[in-house]
């Protein structure tokens, strides 16, 4: 099982142009991974030192990249997706949501497409939702809270 996620994974971030063109299908699978063993995909070094979750990030971050280079914000709502399913599938990754808020803040940003900066926006609603009191410290660590006047 394990063989397959860290395939799919090193395909893409690896530039084999296995699944360069399928990325959403290929994101399929690997929800599913997370949605069957959550526990091992957080904790369990099984891939030379890393979790399935460190190799989640490193191909979400590809994904973004790519899209950016593409000019093409549906390859990069894939990335969006996957973290959307990390949040609903994995718990205690509470670690990661500054990460995470640092990459939706750099695609907010460079976004063209409304539907897009829509589906980033839910994404950190997301973020709030799994953890209010963390992301909210992310974003002012990131300085992206507004000053209030009065």
């Amino acid at each position: 099982m394990w063989g397959l996620y860290h395939h799919i994974i090193q395909s893409y971030c690896n530039d084999e142009g296995v699944i360069d063109d399928l990325v959403s299908q290929a994101s399929v699978p690997l929800i599913n991974f997370m949605d069957k063993a959550g526990q091992v995909f957080r904790d369990s070094p099984i891939f030379n030192g890393q979790t399935p979750l460190q190799l989640m990030f490193a191909f979400v971050s590809k994904i973004f990249q790519d899209g950016s280079a593409l000019n093409d914000e549906i390859h990069s709502m894939c990335a969006v997706t996957l973290i959307m399913a990390l949040l609903e599938h994995i718990e205690g990754i509470d670690e990661h949501i500054h990460t995470i808020n640092q990459l939706y803040l750099k695609e907010i940003g460079e976004s063209q497409v409304q539907s897009y900066k829509n589906m980033l926006v839910q994404g950190i609603m997301m973020l709030f939702h799994y953890n209010l009191n963390a992301t909210f410290t992310s974003f002012q660590t990131l300085g992206a809270l507004g000053q209030s006047e009065g």
